[in-house]
């Protein structure tokens, strides 16, 4: 099963068994926004000029929230300042993780259950029901960090942002192996127009957490 960018960092934060997340949120939400501009960059719909992000063609993807997203971008009066348009993607994010949990329900990887917060309150939850997609991605994830496998650019892009959103020990549980995870991913940045995507993003993400601690102290 070929999962997308946004749908592998949602199934690595999503508790397996409990159905929540279990990272940062605000991680978590600037996370799956780099990964759905990242997702549209590596099929080649989008491209980033001089800091903004520009549609190269806009054909269909198999994705309902990568279409309206390249749609939302070619909508624009001018080409959006990347930077700009990822705070707008996260504000927004409610709706687009809904279509994407709702995605991996469809695929038959989540599923969705009900249940009571003090006997009041009703909250939605997403155990997995199909783990294989994920032990899978888990496993060639790790393969490339401790076993020299030559990643993808999917799979490049992705372990960047695990490293990023604080997902590295959902990833690797084993705390002794995290520092060389980390030394290892640092090896993986790209070398092309790619990596001023990503800096710029991880650096926006980076400061929204530190302004979200700072309200919250």
């Amino acid at each position: 099963m070929n999962l997308h960018l946004h749908e592998s960092i949602l199934l690595l934060g999503l508790d397996d068994n409990k159905g929540h997340f279990r990272t940062n949120l605000t991680y978590l939400n600037y996370g799956y926004s780099t990964a759905v501009l990242m997702d549209l960059f590596l099929a080649e719909r989008i491209s980033l000029e001089e800091n903004r992000l520009t549609v190269r063609t806009n054909a269909l993807t198999h994705s309902k929230v990568l279409n309206e997203e390249l749609d939302r971008i070619q909508k624009a009066k001018k080409p959006p300042k990347m930077n700009r348009w990822l705070h707008k993607m996260v504000q927004r994010n409610s709706k687009s993780i809904k279509k994407t949990i709702e995605s991996l329900i469809q695929q038959g990887i989540l599923k969705q259950i009900k249940k009571k917060v003090l006997w009041i309150f009703t909250v939605k939850r997403y155990p997995s029901v199909n783990l294989a997609p994920e032990n899978h991605l888990r496993h060639r994830l790790r393969g490339i960090i401790f076993e020299n496998l030559t990643p993808s650019p999917k799979e490049q892009m992705l372990l960047i942002l695990i490293d990023a959103c604080q997902l590295i020990k959902e990833l690797i549980p084993e705390k002794e192996k995290r520092k060389e995870a980390k030394q290892k991913i640092k090896l993986l940045y790209p070398d092309n127009e790619m990596k001023d995507l990503l800096d710029k993003a991880i650096k926006e993400m980076q400061m929204a957490v530190t302004v979200a601690a700072t309200s919250g102290a």
